[in-house]
């Protein structure tokens, strides 16, 4: 059976950077994949209002760290959505219209006549691109006595979509009417207020002239005026008393990733400077976004007491924050301070808080490597078992296979540690230290073994 590879290799795999690189700003960060348990759980929550009742499959969203008002979509179910996006507009139903839109797209086949173009050896060339960016990373990450900067917030290099540049549409005045009439209907299918879409509206129509200046691979509308028109002229017929905003767990979701997108992409004069223009001073949002401001600039005793002044003072208040997302946030500046164990404890708070949310598995990969790296027996032998378990669900996640490395090392199992260094390198395509490893790997491990024999099989495969 032919392998299917899509972009969930740029998403689910490659989240991890150097701390160096993922803490800084601007234009060292622009158009890079921002990739969150957090984040990504709201924005799977967020579309599933309009996904239950349509058939779109597989639909994958991604954020890119660019500040423009803009989202594209591609074949295979893809979306992407601009940090500008959430830095610019202070509501969630602005960004589902987005989205809405964007899946309009995909649902009335308007990337139909892309898909010649995008073919087994373009995705071929996609994922190579993908996962020559592991090899990227590893080369320039810290040396093994750190773990990877993973957790809270990331960023990840995203030049691969410049490969893609050619698989999208420059819609037509007939498809974005047809987009924004699909967002109209869902939105009074399910009773969702408009209003925040006409103001977004009038927010990008703003930025028309901007559109020449952007990259490949987003997406150049029509004139956002004229679509403004269409959709202020179609909402004349609507009761709009009908239409609600939606429901305050949302609205929270939203500003509390939001707010950490904003904290981990500006300074900490800047995060003041805008929540104060918002008069929302005194909001776990903006402790939220201090936190992660604070963290990028590593004053982590800073971060550390913004994120204990949100657990004091705003849980009962807010009833709807999730306590799980901000002890993570708390844990993933522990770690980058060096205090481990300290870390570990509060992953471990966190995953219990957050059992059963999809994303789980990123936080509990910041677990396990917090547990590698407090260099404990028993903590490393868990972080195996966790590693394990999460690399059976999908054995398309790399830098499982570097940890496991790592952690026999620890260990002191040399056959195990080059067999699944092995492993790391076949995944991302580097032959000849793949090969290094397994005659490293042969001399250790037991003939007998299922890794020896599937050491084997690796090399029967590069025949």
């Amino acid at each position: 059976m032919k392998r299917s590879i899509t972009f969930t290799l740029i998403f689910i795999i490659l989240y991890i950077w150097n701390t160096s690189f993922a803490f800084s700003y601007s234009k060292t960060l622009e158009n890079q994949v921002i990739a969150d348990a957090e984040t990504s759980q709201f924005l799977a929550d967020l579309s599933s209002i309009i996904t239950t009742d349509i058939s779109l499959e597989d639909l994958k969203l991604y954020v890119i760290i660019n500040n423009t008002i803009n989202a594209a979509a591609t074949t295979k179910n893809r979306i992407f959505i601009n940090t500008g996006i959430f830095t610019k507009s202070n509501n969630p139903e602005s960004l589902l219209a987005v989205l809405t839109h964007e899946m309009g797209h995909i649902t009335q086949n308007h990337l139909t006549r892309l898909q010649a173009r995008l073919d087994d050896s373009a995705l071929a060339s996609l994922a190579g691109a993908a996962l020559g960016i592991g090899a990227l990373v590893i080369a320039s990450a810290q040396s093994a006595t750190t773990p990877d900067s993973i957790g809270a917030l990331a960023a990840v290099p995203s030049f691969m979509l410049d490969l893609t540049s050619k698989n999208l549409i420059q819609y037509t005045r007939s498809e974005e009417s047809l987009a924004d009439q699909f967002v109209i209907d869902s939105f009074l299918k399910h009773k969702i207020s408009l209003t925040e879409y006409v103001e977004f509206l009038k927010e990008l129509s703003k930025q028309d002239v901007l559109y020449e200046s952007l990259n490949d691979w987003q997406l150049d509308h029509p004139k956002t005026s004229d679509r403004l028109a269409e959709v202020e002229s179609k909402l004349k017929e609507i009761d709009k008393n009908t239409l609600k905003k939606l429901p305050d767990n949302i609205q929270l979701s939203y500003k509390m990733v939001r707010a950490k997108i904003i904290g981990f992409l500006n300074d900490i004069k800047t995060v003041k400077a805008i929540y104060s223009s918002l008069n929302e001073i005194d909001t776990p949002y903006y402790y939220y976004a201090l936190a992660l401001s604070n963290m990028v600039a590593k004053n982590y005793d800073e971060g550390i007491k913004n994120i204990d002044y949100i657990l004091e003072n705003y849980l009962d208040k807010y009833p709807n924050l999730k306590k799980g997302y901000i002890l993570e946030a708390k844990a993933e500046i522990l770690s980058n301070k060096g205090d481990y164990n300290s870390a570990i404890e509060l992953y471990r708070q966190a995953i219990s808080d957050l059992k059963g949310i999809s994303t789980l598995y990123i936080i509990e990969m910041s677990y396990a490597n917090n547990l590698i790296y407090s260099n404990d027996k028993s903590n490393i032998e868990e972080a195996i078992k966790l590693l394990k378990k999460i690399i059976f669900l999908n054995s398309d996640l790399i830098q499982i296979y570097k940890y496991l490395s790592i952690a026999y090392g620890k260990l002191e199992d040399i056959g195990l540690a080059h067999y699944y260094l092995a492993k790391f390198y076949e995944k991302i395509g580097n032959r000849e230290e793949m090969l290094n490893n397994i005659e490293k790997s042969e001399e250790k491990l037991n003939k007998d073994s299922r890794e020896y024999k599937d050491l084997i099989q690796m090399k029967n495969n590069l025949r």
